[in-house]
């Protein structure tokens, strides 16, 4: 569908004295959203059309979303504001219905491409380039990760954990089985995550043996770190060692298709590091859309009252 042939379609279901021009302003609006909200591309990259003969980007049956915007802004514009709601509500029930199968046939990058630490940090320096460390924005993602398992999951301080981006530490620790990594004191074991990578590992003796170049973490235990590779020498007697960790590849807690909840909060930081409030109002505004859904639907689906960090009814609780 072509600008002008939209124009034609409402001129004649809602006649009305605008101008051409003013009803192009009104198509760039909606445009906008679609590029922005739905396609995810940067702001450098959305296009303003400046012709009524472009072509729009959304193709029928959803198209009839850019009649039903336009005959909003009518009678927006015309004072007729009950008229306004009628349209605006129509408008709105189309919107969603659009999202709602984009989403589903095209996974976008925000919904469904990303669950780990990087790949949230690649995402947000694509949309929102920026020369911010990566250490601020860990700062961030720890930020709205607390939120969730304060706010939704409920669990009390001394079960909460931060995510590390990478740390070097020297710890105690001893084997007591062939795949778990001990710690002398497991309050320490906060600062891993399963899937976080220990790299360049030496212990001295009694577990010279036991040194290797990187392994994944695959679960974290009461007492210390587990690994598939099983380890040679055992013991209980605590040595310390140098604990090299990486948690770039470390998967957040909220999944698909919430898991946009932590972009959305790290672009509004972001914006509002940088000074620029009017962006802040909009991507903050984004992120209470998107968080309010997922407390809306984990509030429907289980009980977090009920839920105790361990149990199995959900994969946030493992």
């Amino acid at each position: 569908m072509t600008i002008a042939s939209l124009i034609d379609y409402v001129n004649e279901i809602k006649p009305n004295a605008f101008s051409d021009a003013t009803k192009l302003v009104w198509v760039n609006e909606v445009e906008g959203m679609v590029q922005s909200q739905v396609l995810l591309k940067p702001e450098s990259e959305c296009t303003e059309y400046t012709s009524t003969s472009s072509t729009l980007i959304v193709l029928p049956p959803h198209s009839k979303l850019y009649a039903e915007y336009l005959m909003a802004r009518i009678d927006y514009a015309n004072g007729e504001y009950d008229k306004y709601q009628n349209t605006m509500e129509m408008f709105n029930a189309f919107w969603e219905e659009y999202k709602a199968w984009y989403q589903r046939v095209h996974r976008p990058l925000a919904y469904r491409g990303f669950r780990t630490m990087q790949a949230i940090f690649d995402y947000v320096d694509e949309v929102r380039p920026n020369e911010i460390a990566s250490a601020t924005k860990l700062v961030w993602l720890n930020e709205v990760e607390g939120k969730v398992q304060t706010e939704i999951l409920l669990w009390n301080e001394s079960e909460c954990f931060v995510y590390n981006y990478a740390s070097a530490d020297t710890v105690d620790v001893y084997f007591p089985d062939e795949h778990t990594l001990a710690f002398a004191d497991p309050a320490q074991l906060r600062n891993y995550r399963p899937g976080g990578v220990i790299s360049d590992f030496s212990p001295g003796a009694p577990y010279a043996g036991n040194a290797f170049s990187a392994q994944t973490i695959q679960a974290i235990s009461d007492i210390g770190l587990v690994f598939k590779e099983s380890f040679s020498d055992t013991g209980t007697e605590p040595v310390s060692t140098a604990v090299n960790y990486s948690g770039q590849n470390v998967v957040m807690l909220v999944e698909p298709p919430h898991n946009k909840i932590y972009a959305d909060y790290i672009v509004a930081m972001i914006d509002y590091f940088r000074g620029d409030f009017e962006k802040y109002r909009e991507s903050r505004a984004k992120f209470n859309d998107s968080w309010g859904e997922f407390s809306r639907w984990f509030a429907r689906t289980y009980r977090p009252a009920d839920m105790k960090k361990g149990c199995s009814c959900h994969e946030l609780c493992r």
